[in-house]
């Protein structure tokens, strides 16, 4: 090698470590070897030994010198015949490695053979795929992992094809909620159509499928919850090429945006900031694990849902921080219901995930005790009810308060009212009165340097669910303070605690006056849920019945918010008004959509009020304002069922 240095002070540095490097270049030795593969070089071992051992067997053999001592003629003959017969053993030894080397080695060949045919094969094959899809409409496939879209591809040929996990299925599907029969491709003239058949769950550009619905270039249909495919259509590709029209570039992720706006999250990230971003992207990522959790809940029967809860600080009994992404598990039997972090989500999520592989390949025992069951949720461990925010501001001007306070849950929905009493206290113990003008307060910066006392008194609660009202407490944590502060556990809807406390901070400092002006104290309520009593009947029903019964359950609920009838509700006549209004809704998105194809921006009013007309015009009203009446109810929800 050559090494540069350079004669300049300023590189000694540099040219010393080069020529230390140089130095140990110069003591590498290299050893030349031939290029040759173990099975070539145990042939050309082999018969260089069985060269060796032909010479010898050539010249007779060689009997060993055995010093002084003489041998006759017949003893060497012997010694002599004893090595030929090791030298002939060693040979055929030799010569058997030698073949089993060669037949390892022509196998290999073939095998390297039969590799390449199968290359080429495949190579022909995506040739011909490729030109179809110059001329057949086909669906390409969609992974999370990017390296896997696009691997799996199914071509229309057929005027009809059937979609699910059958054996009479031209596609085959599997998976989780893959039916036996999914779903029915239709190729009528120039149109392709999709309609779903009974039970199954299909999306098609993040709208759930009701109906027969005709299928555009570039549209995403999602099978189940794991299935998400996308057509390509080369007529209607090159038509819109001809128009100057465009189409945006489908990923999963766009797919699973797309599926999440339509279920009402705001996915626009213009104008957010940062933290908003992150709330938007862990509710994306975490939506098809929901979806894929709810199938195995209903593969297995386990009667649980699973939904998502956006979660604000204030609800995690923290004054600041951002709104992150729960799941929330929820008893389908009896009504309870648990709040998972993302973490241990995902972590029982990979147990549910095993647990229906042994469902799958028939362990019998697949359903595991419950200690261990990643479905299972002890009924006894305590729950958040809610929280109140106690405003501490009137401490800042020596004056006490005794309010009924709001409990809200993670929801924003009214869960009951606690009841709170603050007196400050003067420094011989005793509580500051209307007539201690001495105490009066004009600013709280008069309070710095001094001492403040007050009695911290937690009376009770009133109108608490009557589901979670065993064993309550009321805790929290006061400015600076490590130790939680707790009421002792009552079993009530009404609990009495009356906790009191005193607190004292001397001196009083300006971050203190800040904390009591600025931060609102959050007071948690906690309790456990019941379970005895609270069954109702429907433990016999399946995980997908009880979802449907609850549904029904929150439409007669509905109506009776609009009726005011407080007697029995015809949940048929019910659904059947539903049914009408999303059939009418889904004919008016039709329309709106093949206008969208010819490029219109109008549409004819007749055209609307003829579709409505045919829907009944008082009905569509009527379920309309149920509609809109659930809306208004769950504005404040903030989860997705």
């Amino acid at each position: 090698m050559m090494a540069a240095v350079s004669p300049a002070d300023i590189n000694y540095e540099e040219s010393l470590s080069t020529l230390k490097f140089a130095d140990r270049v110069k003591r590498i030795k290299t050893k030349a070897s031939v290029n040759e593969s173990p099975t070539e070089k145990l042939i050309r071992e082999l018969r260089e030994e069985n060269a060796k051992l032909m010479k010898m067997l050539g010249t007779g053999g060689e009997v060993p010198e055995t010093g002084a001592v003489e041998m006759s003629e017949e003893e060497k003959e012997k010694i002599r015949k004893e090595l030929e017969d090791e030298i002939k053993a060693q040979m055929s030894q030799n010569n058997s490695e030698l073949e089993e080397a060669k037949k390892s080695f022509q196998e290999k060949l073939e095998a390297s053979k039969r590799e390449f045919e199968r290359e080429k094969e495949e190579l022909k094959k995506h040739e011909r795929d490729a030109e179809k899809r110059k001329k057949k409409p086909y669906f390409w496939n969609l992974n999370e992992d990017p390296a896997l879209s696009g691997i799996v591809c199914h071509f229309i040929e057929r005027t009809k094809i059937l979609i699910g996990k059958g054996e009479k299925c031209h596609v085959k599907l599997t998976g989780l909620g893959i039916l036996e029969e999914h779903a029915l491709i239709e190729v009528d003239g120039s149109g392709i159509f999709v309609t779903p058949m009974e039970g199954a769950k299909i999306t098609v550009n993040g709208d759930t499928l009701t109906a027969k619905l005709e299928l555009h270039h570039n549209d995403r249909v999602v099978f189940s919850s794991g299935h998400v495919y996308v057509l390509h259509h080369p007529h209607q590709f090159r038509k819109a090429e001809k128009e100057g029209k465009k189409f945006d570039p489908v990923t999963w992720s766009t797919v699973q945006t797309e599926i999440a706006e339509k279920s009402g999250y705001d996915v626009d990230s213009k104008g957010k900031s940062q933290d908003e971003l992150l709330l938007q992207e862990d509710l994306i990522s975490l939506m098809p694990m929901v979806n894929g959790v709810n199938a195995i809940s209903e593969e297995l029967d386990k009667k649980k849902h699973f939904e998502l809860a956006l979660v604000s600080p204030q609800a995690r009994g923290l004054t600041s921080g951002r709104t992150i992404v729960m799941v929330k598990m929820v008893d389908l039997v009896q009504g309870n219901y648990w709040l998972w972090d993302r973490n241990k989500f995902i972590n029982r999520k990979y147990k549910m995930e095993e647990m229906y592989q042994s469902f799958e390949e028939g362990d019998e025992d697949w359903d595991v005790p419950s200690e261990i069951d990643p479905f299972y949720e002890d009924i006894n461990s305590h729950v958040l009810i809610g929280q109140s925010q106690v405003h501490l501001k009137c401490l800042t001007y020596l004056i006490g308060f005794q309010e009924s306070i709001i409990i809200t849950d993670y929801e924003a929905r009214e869960r009951g009212f606690l009841q709170i009493q603050i007196e400050p206290l003067k420094p011989d113990g005793t509580p500051i009165g209307d007539e201690d003008e001495e105490y009066f307060i004009e600013e709280p910066s008069e309070l710095v340097g001094t001492s403040l006392s007050y009695d911290f008194r937690i009376i009770g609660a009133k109108g608490l669910p009557s589901m979670m009202s065993e064993d309550v407490y009321c805790e929290f944590k006061l400015y600076l303070d490590d130790t939680t502060n707790k009421t002792q556990e009552l079993s009530s809807k009404n609990p009495d605690w009356d906790w009191r406390r005193t607190f004292s901070h001397e001196p009083v400092t300006e971050q203190l006056i800040e904390y009591l002006t600025e931060e609102p104290l959050i007071v948690e309520v906690w309790g456990r849920q019941k379970q005895e009593g609270s069954k109702r009947s429907t433990e016999n029903l399946t995980t997908k019945q009880l979802k449907s019964h609850n549904e029904k359950e929150k439409i007669a609920a509905a109506m009776k918010k609009v009726t005011g009838n407080a007697g029995n509700i015809d949940v048929r006549s019910v659904l059947s008004k539903v049914e009408l209004l999303m059939s009418t809704i889904e004919e008016i998105r039709e329309v709106v959509r093949g206008a969208k194809e010819r490029q219109q921006t109008t549409l004819d009013v007749s055209v609307i009020e003829e579709i409505l007309a045919r829907s009944d015009s008082t009905r569509f009203e009527e379920v309309s304002r149920i509609i809109e009446l659930e809306k208004t109810a769950e504005s404040k929800v903030c989860s997705v069922q």
